[in-house]
């Protein structure tokens, strides 16, 4: 009976409002996230950055886990290693390492590589996730992800046909 009554509160009863506010006390940020990734690389051919790039970010979460895909239209990411903190002020961030794989066309000019990400929550049910990344390929940037489904979508185009609200 104590493993039914974990197994329900692991998977679903952390989510309920009152067992969420009173009780579990950590962000549940489950669904499809849309957004954009800011990329701070220069194209040397142009000397320009690149323009935001349209993502999305699947977030699969239990009370005990986190697992998060970020989809854009030339590569998925996978965070290898994930966890949620508070800080010192009580405010909540999502800190990952990852290994992103852009599609074979165009692989040639963007291997595979590993990064990491801090993602900072905007109050304790957020209305948006807001961070930095970096690469093993020297580059860096920004992510901003304002709208959520809480569908999981876990293809780009079927991210991109979504409604977020």
């Amino acid at each position: 009976i104590l493993g039914c009554l974990f197994t329900v509160f692991v998977l679903w009863a952390w989510r309920w409002p009152l067992v969420h506010q009173w009780f579990a006390k950590r962000p549940d940020l489950s669904g499809t996230w849309k957004g954009v990734v800011v990329s701070k690389w220069t194209d040397p051919r142009t000397d320009k950055e690149l323009p935001p790039i349209e993502a999305y970010l699947v977030v699969r979460q239990t009370f005990l886990s986190l697992h998060i895909d970020l989809l854009t239209k030339d590569s998925n990411s996978e965070l290898l290693a994930t966890t949620m903190l508070r800080d010192s002020v009580g405010l909540w961030e999502v800190v990952g390492l990852y290994r992103a794989t852009p599609r074979s066309l165009v692989r040639d000019g963007s291997p595979i590589h590993f990064g990491g990400m801090v993602l900072e929550l905007e109050g304790f049910n957020p209305s948006a996730l807001r961070g930095e990344y970096w690469t093993t390929r020297e580059t860096k940037g920004e992510l901003h992800f304002t709208n959520r489904t809480k569908r999981l979508l876990f293809s780009f185009d079927a991210a991109s046909k979504a409604v977020y609200v």
